[in-house]
């Protein structure tokens, strides 16, 4: 980046010509002004024949200056702040969505198993448990006789799990699900024994299940002996290679 003094209306300028790797300083007086203790006053950005030209005025209590960045490309185009706090905003938010994650905690004193998926898992006091893969069991069955209540947190909906193996497994006091309806399957493969001796539930709607990708179903519902109510009108089993065991010793209402 090459910079040089001049004049303009009686103000101190500094002009730099910038290639495109050098577009960062931008965002960095952008940042110095909005944090440094220096107040953005105005900013207008607008094309010119030999480039881009983009003006940053700030303003504090010792100084008001001009700073004019230049940035030669081919290309001539019109950008304004607005368009460039969006991008450094998008950013921010696209680092801050990589750090979250899918979890469930359990909370002993109400016997309430609750999925997230969020960035917050350190700060919860309560036992959190990573999901299950393919192939392995749920770490938070070791509670499974004590879960009464599972909640789907609404932040659960970005979640895409790819196992929902036993994830009910054994919790024969579990008598209310809430807000599955934030459990998307459409990555889930594997069903087995997701509700096998869930032997309190008396109703249970999955019609919102999307089970295109899932081949294996045995012993989903097995041992759901209080089921009289079971919604399954959303199921596409047509991957399906194993039901071995999906009902037994059920008596249950289909819809």
């Amino acid at each position: 980046m090459r910079c040089e003094k001049m004049t303009i209306n009686n103000f101190s300028v500094a002009t730099c010509a910038l290639n495109r790797s050098h577009c960062w300083p931008f965002f960095v007086l952008f940042l110095a002004c909005l944090f440094g203790g220096i107040t953005l006053k105005y900013n207008p950005c607008f094309a010119h024949h030999e480039g881009i030209l983009l003006f940053l005025q700030c303003q504090s209590k010792r100084l008001t200056s001009y700073k004019l960045l230049t940035m030669k490309r081919p290309l001539v185009f019109r950008i304004s702040m607005g368009r460039c706090l969006m991008m450094l905003l998008f950013m921010l938010t696209s680092i801050a969505a990589l750090s979250q994650e899918a979890y469930s905690v359990f909370t002993e004193a109400d016997s309430t198993l609750t999925f997230f998926y969020d960035n917050e898992r350190s700060s919860r006091s309560d036992t959190s448990y990573s999901l299950n893969a393919a192939g392995t069991l749920p770490t938070w069955i070791e509670n499974c006789g004590k879960v009464t209540r599972v909640v789907f947190d609404s932040t659960f909906v970005a979640a895409r799990p790819t196992s929902t193996s036993h994830w009910f497994g054994g919790m024969a006091r579990l008598g209310n699900i809430v807000g599955i309806k934030y459990l998307k399957t459409d990555s889930v493969t594997d069903m087995s024994s997701m509700f096998s001796y869930c032997s309190a539930l008396a109703t249970l709607d999955l019609s919102g299940f999307n089970t295109s990708k899932v081949t294996h179903m045995i012993s989903m519902f097995n041992n759901c002996i209080s089921l009289d109510s079971l919604d399954l009108s959303g199921f596409n089993t047509t991957n399906v290679t194993n039901m071995a065991s999906m009902f037994d010793f059920c008596v249950i209402g289909f819809s």
